[in-house]
């Protein structure tokens, strides 16, 4: 918790030397996180004397700076980037929020997008701006998935996927290609334990427990391997997080396309419901009887209580077992098969 131990006046004096240090006003997330040692902006505008100030925008003004937001352009933009040893090519700037394409001299035939704002103050210890060179130097003890090198090597290595994931994610639209829904994973269509097993064999070496078994330079040729393998098979879909578990429980983890496409037939076919084959107990419905909300009516059958699509999914299979009529949130049923 941070220790307020300077005045109002103080903390403003601070301030000010800050904002003309850095050239630049001090943003709320800085001064949310003190990065410069100094209270939040929520603490700045309680404070603050003037009753009319409401905002951290009106807590800038009452302090005198006449523009409270500088002005960006490509050219300060190009300083920024050069600053960080990245080149970044002509081409149009209309905000600091809109992505911009970046090239660093380490990968130069690898095109990057970064806006500025995320250049400026999304700063991440250990993180220079370039996913490859980042990708390159924390491999090892360095990476945050070593565990003092005990991880299993499969999932080290899915660390390093991230173009795969990327291609996968935005040739699905970026949804779950099953309910049409936020997605929660990407799905390898050919298994990622059979690519495991073909980097390990065209790396020619052994099958090691432990990442911590193997060198660096052993390292760096499994992960350059299971990037190319992965190159040769189909892209990954994505899925939300019911239907991701309900495969791998049919399936187990052998994936194979024409598997995926037989799930998919049955899913959309209404063979499941709730993450299981359907099988649903109606001895304890009645005609008539009133069933005071969905969550009861779930622990009425003893199903899952779902959300969103899924629930109207689940609702509509639910009429092969009996019929309702609603009132509000109750459920009133009128036919049990």
């Amino acid at each position: 918790m941070y220790k307020y131990t300077k005045t109002f006046d103080e903390y403003v004096k601070i301030f000010k030397i800050k904002c003309e240090e850095l050239g630049r006003l001090i943003t709320t997330k800085e001064l949310v996180k003190h990065i410069f040692d100094l209270p939040s902006y929520q603490w700045f505008i309680k404070n603050c004397p003037d009753s009319c100030v409401k905002t951290y925008r009106n807590f800038i003004e009452w302090l005198g700076f006449e523009n409270s937001r500088r002005k960006y352009t490509y050219e300060i933009a190009y300083e920024e980037f050069a600053k960080r040893g990245f080149y970044l090519p002509p081409q149009e700037y209309t905000s600091c929020a809109i992505p911009l394409m970046y090239i660093c001299p380490r990968h130069p035939d690898k095109i990057q997008y970064k806006s500025l704002n995320n250049l400026l103050f999304n700063v991440t210890e250990g993180f220079n701006g370039c996913y490859y060179c980042c990708e390159e130097d924390y491999i090892g003890e360095t990476h945050a998935r070593w565990h003092g090198g005990i991880s299993p090597l499969h999932i080290y290595l899915r660390e390093f996927i991230d173009d795969w994931k990327k291609d996968s994610a935005s040739n699905c639209n970026y949804k779950c290609v099953i309910t049409g829904e936020r997605f929660n994973a990407i799905h390898h269509l050919y298994s990622f334990n059979k690519i495991l097993k073909e980097v390990i064999d065209e790396c020619g070496l052994l099958v090691h427990k432990n990442v911590g078994d193997y060198t660096m330079e052993e390292l760096k040729l499994l992960k350059s391997k299971n990037r190319e393998i992965h190159g040769r098979y189909p892209l990954g879909i994505c899925l939300c997080k019911e239907v991701h578990d309900l495969y791998h429980n049919l399936y187990k983890n052998d994936n194979t396309p024409e598997q995926f496409e037989e799930f998919k037939v049955r899913y959309n076919n209404g063979e499941f419901i709730n993450g299981i084959v359907i099988d649903i107990d109606t001895s304890k419905l009645s005609l008539g009887l009133i069933v005071n909300s969905y969550k009861d009516l779930c622990l009425l059958l003893s199903i899952k209580k779902e959300v969103k699509v899924i629930k109207k999914r689940q609702l509509l299979e639910l009429e092969k077992f009996f019929k309702y009529h609603k009132e509000g949130n109750k459920f009133i049923i009128d036919e049990i098969f």
